[in-house]
C-alpha cells in the first residue's frame, strides 16, 4: 500500500519552512541594527572625543586670557599701538607687546598650542609670535572668529583655515579702560588637535579637509598628504596606518565618495587580514560650513562578531527545522504505517469473517461427498482436489490473521501483495 504525505503534514511542513525564513530574517534584521547602533554610536564617540580635545584647550586659552586681561600694563600698550600713527615709535611698542607676550606663549606652547596673535579692531594683524616678522597684513573673509570677535566685542571660537595653517582658534576682545582696542587669538593646529586625541583615546586619527578652487596655492607642497585625490587633501603629517588601511582596502572609491558628500558615516575594513572601524565625522568651519573630517581608525572586530552570531543563530534555526520536519515526516509516516495495519487488520478480519464460514460449509459438503459410496472414484478425486484448495484457502487466512506487520513484495511489476513466505501449503492429503 502506498503512503502519500496528508494535507495537514504539508501544512505543518510549509509552516515550518516559513518560519524558518522569517526567524532567518530577523536573525539578519538584528544583526544590521547591532551594526547600525555599533556605527552611529561610534560616531557619537568620535564627536564627543572631539568635543573635549577641543574644550580642553578652549580651558587653557581662556586660563591665560584672564591672566592678560588682567595686565593692565600690556593692555596699554594695545591701546598706545593701535592709536600710534609713527610708524617709528610704533615699531618700538610692538617689540615691547612681543616681550610682555613671550611669558603667556611660552605657556600655551608648552601646553601644544600653535600661535598667539594679537589684532586691532579694524582686523589689521599686529603681532603673530610665531612668525613675528609677518604683521601689518588685513584679516581675509575667511577668518570669522577675528572679524567677529572685534565687531561684536566678544569671544568667539571655530575651526579656520589659514593662510599658513588651518587650525582651531579662539579668540577673545581686550579691552583699555572699557574701550575696544583689539583681540587676541590662541590657535592649536590640527594636527596638535589629532595627536592630542590619540593621545587621550589610544585610536588613530587624522584630519582630512576638503579644498576650494585655487584654496591649495595658499599651502605648501609638503603640506599636502595622502590620497592624491583633486577634491581633499591634510595638514601636517598624516598617520600612515590610516593611509595604508584606507589605501588597501577595496573600498576606497566608496569612501571617497562619501567623502564628496559632506555626511558623518563609518566603514568596516579589512587590511591585511585585521579588521577595522573606521569613522568619518564631518567637521565644519567657524561659519558652520562642513570642510572636512576627523578620521578615528581602531581595531574592531564586532562586524565579525555581529556576522559570526547571524551565522550561528541561522545555523541553528536551520538545524531545529530540519530536525522538525524529519520529525514531523517520521510521525506521518509512522501514523500511515499505523493506518495501514489498521486497515490490513479489518480486510483479515473481514475475510475471515466472511469467507470461512462458506468455505467450512464447502468443505463439510466435500468430505459427506467423499463419504458416499455411490460416488464414483474419479469424482471423489476431483473432490479431494477441491477440499485441499479449500484447506489451502482457510490456511491463508489463518496466515493473514498472525501478520503483525505486513510487508509487501512486488506483484506483476505495478503493484504489490503481501508477502506470506509461501507457507501456506494444504495439510489435505491427494
Amino acid at each position: 500500500m502506498k503512503r502519500i504525505l496528508t494535507k495537514d503534514t504539508i501544512l505543518i511542513v510549509l509552516f515550518l519552512l516559513v518560519a524558518s525564513l522569517i526567524m532567518l530574517g530577523v536573525f539578519y534584521y538584528n544583526m544590521s541594527v547591532e551594526l547600525s547602533t555599533n556605527k552611529i554610536q561610534n560616531i557619537s564617540e568620535i564627536r564627543n572625543e572631539y568635543r573635549i580635545v577641543v574644550l580642553k584647550y578652549e580651558d587653557m586659552a581662556k586660563f591665560v586670557y584672564s591672566n592678560i586681561d588682567s595686565n593692565r600694563d600690556l593692555k596699554e600698550l594695545l591701546s598706545r599701538s593701535s592709536k600710534e600713527k609713527n610708524l617709528i615709535k610704533k615699531h618700538f611698542l610692538r617689540g615691547e607687546m612681543i616681550d610682555a607676550l613671550i611669558p603667556y606663549y611660552n605657556e600655551v606652547k608648552r601646553h601644544g598650542f600653535y600661535d598667539v596673535q594679537l589684532h586691532f579692531t579694524d582686523g589689521f594683524n599686529f603681532i603673530r609670535m610665531k612668525q613675528n616678522t609677518k604683521f601689518g597684513d588685513k584679516v581675509p573673509p575667511t577668518r570669522r572668529t577675528i572679524l567677529e570677535s572685534n565687531r561684536d566685542k566678544k569671544y568667539s571660537s571655530g575651526l579656520e583655515k589659514g593662510r599658513f595653517t588651518s587650525a582651531y582658534r579662539y579668540v577673545f576682545p581686550i579691552f583699555f579702560d572699557d574701550e575696544h582696542v583689539g583681540s587676541i587669538e590662541f590657535s592649536v593646529s590640527l594636527q596638535t588637535l589629532t595627536n592630542s586625541l590619540g593621545n587621550l583615546f589610544g585610536s588613530n586619527y587624522q584630519i582630512v579637509l576638503k579644498k576650494s578652487n585655487k584654496e591649495i596655492e595658499n599651502f605648501n607642497a609638503d603640506e599636502i598628504q595622502w590620497c592624491h585625490n583633486e577634491n581633499i587633501y591634510t595638514i601636517g603629517h598624516s598617520n600612515n596606518d590610516i593611509e595604508e588601511i584606507i589605501e588597501k582596502s577595496d573600498k576606497k572609491s566608496i569612501i571617497f565618495q562619501k567623502i564628496a558628500d559632506s555626511e558623518c558615516f563609518n566603514n568596516n575594513l579589512i587590511a591585511d587580514g585585521i579588521e577595522y572601524l573606521v569613522g568619518f565625522l564631518s567637521i565644519a568651519n567657524s561659519n558652520g560650513d562642513k570642510i572636512g573630517y576627523l578620521i578615528e581608525v581602531k581595531k574592531s572586530n564586532k562586524m565579525s562578531k555581529a556576522y559570526d552570531t547571524f551565522i550561528l543563530n541561522s545555523a541553528i534555526n536551520i538545524l531545529i527545522s530540519i530536525m522538525l520536519i524529519i520529525f514531523i515526516l517520521s510521525y506521518n509516516n509512522i501514523q500511515g504505517r499505523i493506518k495501514e495495519i489498521k486497515m490490513f487488520d479489518a480486510m483479515v478480519v473481514t475475510a475471515n469473517h466472511e469467507i470461512k464460514q462458506p468455505l467450512s460449509i464447502i468443505s463439510a459438503y466435500i468430505e459427506i461427498l467423499l463419504n458416499d459410496e455411490n460416488i464414483n472414484k474419479k469424482s471423489k478425486i476431483k473432490l479431494k482436489k477441491i477440499w485441499a484448495n479449500a484447506d489451502k484457502i482457510n490456511s491463508i487466512l489463518e496466515k493473514l490473521r498472525s501478520i503483525e506487520n505486513p510487508a509487501y513484495i512486488d506483484y506483476a511489476n505495478f503493484t504489490k501483495m503481501i508477502d506470506i513466505k509461501d507457507k501456506n501449503k494444504s495439510s489435505i492429503k491427494n
